[in-house]
């Protein structure tokens, strides 16, 4: 999740359940399927009846381009090599990026996540004191 989150960082989290609605763009903490034992860092991209693809690294919804400010530089030639076919996101499910595209494993390999597997929100960093504060 760089810059965003780096490694070392602590962070406040919450139950989805008790912070409401799940929003595009949240940072979540996530049970990846087929990773056993392991938790991920990622931040919603897409939202349940939504057709998301990927076009020269740039993120479409619904065949419209999705501003990301959070994201690092988009000029290397490996972020721009990104692409994935239009795909309909499932009822009760997210689409889920990580930050550092080029070596982020997230829902383009493995899909669509289920709401139940998204262990909490990422509400804020409590350190390092000099890079305290809410997450974006």
């Amino acid at each position: 999740m760089s810059p965003v989150l780096e490694n070392g960082d602590r962070v406040l989290i919450s139950n989805p359940l008790l912070t409401g609605k799940i929003k595009r763009f949240d940072i979540v903490v996530i049970i990846p399927p087929r990773i056993p034992g392991k938790k991920l860092i990622k931040r919603i991209i897409g939202l349940p009846g939504e057709v998301i693809e990927i076009k020269n690294g740039n993120v479409m919804i619904d065949h419209c381009p999705l501003s990301e400010p959070f994201l690092k530089e988009k000029g290397d030639v490996m972020f721009r090599s990104l692409n994935m076919d239009p795909r309909k996101i499932p009822s009760g499910s997210y689409f889920l990026l990580g930050d550092h595209r080029e070596k982020s494993t997230d829902s383009r390999k493995f899909g669509p996540l289920n709401k139940k597997s998204i262990v909490g929100k990422i509400l804020f960093r409590y350190w390092p004191f000099k890079r305290i504060g809410i997450l974006h």
